[in-house]
């Protein structure tokens, strides 16, 4: 998965247009997986401390350029990902496993 994702985007560059449009798919499947990851320790299928580790990336990623870029895109397109929502919603602070209920957008 990772290897899939520019280079660029990684580092915190910027994508031109045509690089975004191109590379779309591969940053909206991690926005997938952080939202998965999301899911997994609400269900406390993962340990704290994988959290905490997955939780900082998440975060570091959603501030890349290219990362909140298409972040952006899909939530104005769609009404998914609740739970990534949620957590953003929260500033990146709570802990999935102490929440209630996943509440929609």
């Amino acid at each position: 998965m990772a290897r899939e994702l520019p280079v660029k985007a990684l580092l915190g560059d910027e994508l031109t247009e045509d690089e975004f449009e191109e590379q779309f798919s591969n940053l909206y499947y991690y926005i997938d997986l952080s939202n998965e990851q999301v899911f997994l320790r609400y269900e406390e299928r993962v340990s704290k401390e994988t959290w905490e580790d997955w939780q900082n990336g998440i975060e570091s990623n959603l501030n890349r350029p290219a990362f909140q870029m298409a972040w952006d895109e899909i939530k104005e397109r769609s009404d998914t990902f609740q739970e990534l929502r949620r957590l953003e919603r929260n500033d990146f602070e709570t802990d999935p496993a102490d929440w209630d209920q996943i509440e929609p957008d």
